[in-house]
């Protein structure tokens, strides 16, 4: 668990590492913990081609594009076969990453069980009656944390209830609720 968190956070940073990739496989093997995003597999890779980071930079470089091309236009007159061509290719990447963006927003709330078989429990409480358990290395996503619980959902599997701080991690750190 702990180190398919650590590769999945190395992912976010750097998606294109092969050796982040290969090793977060060998580590999802090792485990028996697959992940099917319900995405065809050549557009899982398009949207995580880039960071999040690296597709804000994109939406803030396309809207300064537009944003200087139509300063210049107003101070000089610049070809206009320029000003379309510039302004469909900078509108086109600022909209293709923001898009991207939108459709991995979600990724904020996924967490990892770190724990062997963390419990799933029916309240947030240590002595809560367990539901379910799910295995190390499995993405859920986080809901709301009441003390040292998050409330989880299992994807694909129904389960839904609270798990302790210590059985499961934020995929993104920043995102500790």
């Amino acid at each position: 668990g702990p180190a398919i968190l650590a590769y999945e956070r190395a992912r976010l940073l750097n998606p294109r590492d092969p050796d982040v990739r290969a090793n977060l496989a060998l580590a999802r093997k090792a485990s028996g913990t697959y992940e099917e995003s319900g995405r065809p597999p050549w557009l899982d890779n398009l949207l995580t081609f880039l960071s999040r980071q690296e597709c804000s930079w994109l939406v803030v470089g396309g809207a300064s594009v537009l944003g200087l091309l139509f300063l210049l236009n107003g101070l000089i007159r610049l070809p206009r076969r320029l000003l379309i061509s510039t302004s469909i290719l900078g509108a086109f990447v600022m909209l293709a990453a923001a898009s991207i963006l939108y459709v991995r927003r979600g990724e904020s709330r996924d967490g990892i069980i770190v724990a062997d078989q963390a419990r799933i429990l029916l309240s947030p409480f240590e002595k809560a009656e367990s539901i379910g358990s799910t295995s190390p290395g499995r993405r859920v996503t986080l809901g709301q944390k009441k003390g040292d619980f998050y409330y989880v959902e299992v994807p694909d599997v129904g389960l839904h209830g609270w798990v302790s701080t210590s059985e499961v991690s934020p995929l993104s750190p920043e995102a500790g609720h």
